[in-house]
């Protein structure tokens, strides 16, 4: 087959790739599907060139084409850990910001009542039991009790890995309901997010009043910046769908909603991980009995001023934010 043949035959497929590695071709999910067997024919086509000793001009041309879609390829490999790379160091920082009245609304909703109730509980031991329910206060208190010395047992790797799991099953719960809660035009999460904040105040406090404060702070103190983070967070997401919904401005009622559940889905892959990140400093840190008190509230510091430095800085653009 002549050269000039040989380029008539194959000159539509080419200016189709050309387009595609340009980025003329942004979306065409037929095309990428085929994209495999299109470069495997156009190695083909590149060894039959060179095989037939056409033009420098024209191997080249493909070469360039093959080195294109080489890349495009089997750069792929790592397309998924850039992203993940990407999303912590840009998107999510920066979806925090972007809605930070909603989350700074959804902070006081929790803290607000959280502080309160403790603090109260110091003056007024009995609004503990006008809070919480009696069994689930014996609970806590049979837990935290320092005579129980289980604080001082090492536990078997086993037995952390156990309490991973259970720490995530009941962090994303709570997690959960904060969030589908704002389905209901935002209220439900407006009701769990106080309701949260009352119960771990309610129990914070009365563990404190009766004296357990030496075993009830080293263990929670670890976990607690990525823990509570999360469910504050997953408050803001379920309240940004539900006012969408009923605050859509100059969409639709359908259109606001999709376009604020994706800015709720870049908020929640980032707390999902806040969430199983708590789950396993709780499990595998947290009842630690080998690491000294200090050091557990030295870190503990150390990671709330972390979060908040991370939340305040990464990903910003000079002159941008």
């Amino acid at each position: 087959m002549k050269q000039r043949v040989f380029e008539d035959k194959h000159r539509d497929f080419w200016k189709v790739l050309e387009d595609l590695f340009n980025k003329k071709i942004k979306r065409d999910v037929e095309l990428n599907d085929n994209f495999p067997s299109m470069y495997r024919n156009l190695c083909k086509q590149l060894a039959v060139a060179r095989g037939r000793n056409y033009s420098p001009i024209l191997i080249q041309y493909l070469e360039e084409l093959v080195a294109s879609g080489h890349q495009r390829l089997y750069g792929r490999r790592g397309g998924a850990e850039m992203k993940i790379i990407r999303y912590f160091q840009k998107d999510f920082p920066r979806m925090v910001r972007k809605e930070w009245r909603l989350i700074l609304f959804s902070h006081i909703l929790f803290y607000l009542p959280l502080v309160s109730i403790a603090v109260l509980i110091q003056y007024y031991p009995d609004l503990a039991h006008m809070l919480l329910p009696t069994d689930m206060l014996m609970q806590m208190e049979e837990s935290y009790d320092p005579a129980n010395g289980h604080f001082e047992e090492v536990r078997p790797a086993s037995q952390d890995f156990m309490m991973w799991g259970y720490y995530i099953m009941n962090n994303v719960g709570i997690d959960f309901r904060c969030f589908a809660g704002g389905l209901f035009a935002g209220v439900g999460s407006i009701f769990f997010m106080i309701y949260n904040g009352v119960a771990i105040g309610g129990v914070a406090g009365y563990i404190t009043q009766i004296g357990y404060g030496e075993t009830f702070w080293p263990f929670v103190c670890g976990h607690s910046a990525p823990e509570l983070t999360a469910a504050v967070f997953s408050g803001a997401c379920g309240m940004k769908l539900g006012f969408s919904f009923i605050m859509p401005g100059n969409k639709s009622r359908l259109q606001s909603l999709k376009d604020c559940a994706a800015d709720a889905m870049t908020l929640l892959w980032g707390t999902a991980f806040m969430t199983f990140l708590a789950a396993f400093i709780e499990a595998f840190w947290s009842s630690s009995p080998l690491i000294p008190v200090d050091v557990k509230y030295w870190v503990a510091g150390c990671m709330w001023l972390g979060m908040i430095l991370y939340f305040l800085f990464m990903g910003r653009r000079r002159g941008s934010e």
